[in-house]
């Protein structure tokens, strides 16, 4: 039998022309994971076409997404996980608001990638504290 592997992508979504100096500060409140799914299921199909689509569509999945601090995680197949990095970084608008999507951190394991949340959390959280503002 042979057993699937995935990657884990950890993603933020940044607003440019929303700038503020507190974290967490412009929420995506009308976001959720259904909508972020079918923009990244477009841009696959747009910019790898059929091909691309039909190699990413069985095992694309977003399992986490806070509008709160607009950080998400994806699961893709471990052979095809560049094309949806790509695509993601080709994402310019969601719901009518210019946006640029960065992927912070790929891993072969959710829990790293829970780790790494959980860390870029408290140091948000503790430089919103301090007044520093973002820490990128």
């Amino acid at each position: 039998m042979v057993r699937l592997k995935h990657r884990w992508l950890l993603f933020e979504i940044i607003y440019p022309n929303e700038t503020s100096v507190i974290p967490f500060s412009t929420p995506s409140q009308n976001l959720t994971t259904r909508t972020i799914l079918d923009v990244l299921r477009q841009q696959v199909a747009y910019n790898f076409g059929d091909h691309g689509a039909g190699l990413t569509a069985p095992s694309l999945a977003v399992r986490y997404f806070s509008g709160a601090t607009n950080t998400g995680v994806i699961r893709v197949t471990r052979d095809h996980y560049r094309i949806v990095w790509a695509a993601l970084t080709f994402i310019r608008e969601l719901e009518g608001r210019e946006c640029l999507i960065t992927v912070r951190r790929v891993s072969g394991t959710v829990k790293k990638v829970e780790e790494e949340i959980l860390k870029r959390d408290k140091g948000a959280l503790k430089d919103a504290r301090l007044g520093k503002g973002i820490s990128l």
